[in-house]
């Protein structure tokens, strides 16, 4: 049979586990008409949360539907454009979006678009809430300003649609709502927690037992703990040993399993190494360390990072790489669980790590 953990499309039904709050949270933002910006590392469940919100919102009132508009090959202004306009001509097959023009060279020229999708769900008397995938790709707009405060004014003016910004590149959402704080004013954060160890490791139970395998409670610990109970890698382990067992999952199943799963990513995980330089590959040795004050003298000479503005040059490109992120107190913690269990194998074998 199918093995019965999702990892690789959105989550939904009895695979989706907690997150009550930000379930409450996000609901409670779309029936005041509040814009919402929801971000966190790749595969964290932003999707799936979205989803399972209008899903149980839709159990309440029609007023609130939602249309989907993924941003992830946008790149231009026009990309940007031809994306909403799909979206919304689909959302309203009656009407008239083949009046708008085919192609776009200013950002004003958006104006058009949005307000037919604003009188359309004024006529229809619902709130209809756009959904943008990838919301960070905006980002690589040459003039990023310009078309964020664009946004960030026509944003604020519409009564019935509400904007929903999501995003997967942790660092680069983290650059437009809290360090260039656009949309500070029209939009509420949802920052996603994470799952309670037991919920994880009761579900992968539940499901094992289903089918008459079992899986011990050490085992279950261990595929939470050795992936820092990441939702999308927790599944895929899940599913890796549930393929490999008809009965009792042994110590040695386990081991192939996450063997698998490393293998999996390896060459992904080689590629990023091979591409920092000495100055980065130490930062992030630092990083794995659990170094918290990175420009001290002492600090610099034991990592070789040699000067503090050397630090925050090799911080801003690992961050812009993905690979580090820094919290709200500046600690650093490497985005990647994986990647990181990775390093303890690998280069950074046998090194001292900090546990998040």
């Amino acid at each position: 049979m199918d093995a019965p953990f999702e990892y690789s499309k959105y989550v939904a039904d009895t695979g989706f586990l907690s997150r009550e709050e930000e379930l409450l949270q996000f609901k409670e933002l779309i029936k005041q008409n509040r814009n919402i910006a929801i971000y966190d590392s790749p595969n964290r469940g932003v999707e799936s949360l979205v989803r399972k919100a209008f899903s149980s919102i839709r159990t309440e009132s029609l007023k609130y539907p939602y249309c989907v508009v993924d941003l992830f090959t946008v790149r231009t202004l026009n990309d940007f454009y031809l994306q909403i306009k799909s979206s919304l001509s689909q959302h309203f097959p009656n009407e008239n979006f083949s009046s708008l023009p085919s192609s776009i060279r200013r950002v004003e020229e958006l104006s058009k678009l949005f307000n037919l999708a604003e009188k359309a769900s004024q006529a229809k008397g619902y709130y209809l809430s756009i959904f943008f995938l990838n919301f960070q790709s905006l980002s690589l707009y040459e003039d990023e300003y310009q078309l964020f405060k664009y946004l960030e004014k026509q944003f604020a003016e519409h009564q019935n649609l509400i904007y929903i910004m999501g995003g997967s590149q942790l660092n680069a959402m983290k650059y437009i709502f809290e360090e260039k704080k656009y949309f500070y004013f029209s939009t509420d954060i949802i920052r996603l927690k994470e799952i309670p160890k037991k919920i994880f490791t009761d579900y992968i139970n539940r499901t094992f037992l289903k089918v008459g395998r079992v899986i011990e409670s050490d085992q279950l610990s261990t595929i939470y703990d050795i992936v820092d109970g990441d939702p999308f890698y927790v599944n895929l382990l899940s599913s890796i040993c549930f393929d490999r067992t008809r009965g009792y999952l042994t110590t040695q199943m386990l081991e192939d399993s996450i063997s698998s799963l490393i293998s999996i990513y390896s060459a992904k995980f080689l590629a990023t190494m091979n591409d920092l330089t000495d100055y980065q590959l130490s930062m992030l040795r630092a990083v794995y360390n659990g170094v918290e004050r990175f420009s001290t003298t002492t600090i610099i000479e034991e990592y070789h990072l040699n000067s503090s503005a050397n630090v925050r040059r090799v911080k801003d490109a690992l961050k812009k790489k993905e690979i580090i992120t820094f919290d709200e107190n500046e600690r650093a913690r490497i985005i990647d669980p994986l990647f990181k269990y990775w390093l303890s194998l690998t280069f950074f074998k046998g090194e001292k790590s900090v546990k998040y």
